[in-house]
């Protein structure tokens, strides 16, 4: 279907839209507040030494570039709103009720959506458990670069949600499914 003949937006589509969207940003945000707890904590711990101090800089930087640069704002967030437009053309029931599980691409996606998604999911939550075994500050100045690329990722997916309100969706492929051949 081309985008001039798509359907009008409903009002459920709108509301699913609109849930994906804040699900997604509250799924962020409530990992910055875990994370950061682990951060403060080491920050309120014993001083950093020269060591840590140099750490935590290149850390925090690398983590700004790649997952808040490059993962959020060039790839995913991008993505979750022009799916959550998807969503808003064409509100199926299963894809309302998981609206934020939808437009991150864990479901109704084509094969290389659903394995990005699933494979980078699956790494994170082995790095989180390795992670955890760091013993302070370490673990705290890693979660406090965790803490800026996340909410890096906050901020761009409200960037793109914005600027899709204004009428400036992302130009960007929503790795839907491939359609059957007819």
């Amino acid at each position: 279907m081309s985008e001039t003949s798509a359907p009008a937006p409903s009002l459920l589509g709108r509301l699913a839209a609109v849930w994906g969207i804040i699900g997604v940003i509250w799924l962020l945000a409530d990992a910055v507040h875990g994370v950061g707890m682990v951060a403060w904590e080491a920050i309120q711990g014993d001083p950093f030494t020269p060591l840590q101090w140099g750490f935590a800089a290149l850390w925090v930087g690398f983590m700004a570039y790649s997952e808040g640069y490059r993962g959020f704002q060039s790839r995913l967030a991008p993505r979750v709103v022009v799916r959550a437009g998807v969503l808003a053309r064409d509100p199926q029931p299963l894809r309302v009720l998981l609206a934020p599980a939808f437009v991150i691409g864990f479901f109704a996606g084509n094969r290389r959506r659903l394995l990005t998604s699933w494979g980078i999911t699956i790494a994170i939550v082995g790095v989180v458990l390795v992670v955890r075994q760091f013993p302070q500050p370490w673990r705290g100045i890693i979660d406090f670069g965790v803490v800026v690329g996340l909410g890096w990722g906050i901020a761009a997916v409200a960037w793109f949600a914005v600027q899709a309100l204004l009428g400036n969706p992302p130009d960007i492929d929503p790795q839907m499914p491939e359609a059957p051949d007819q």
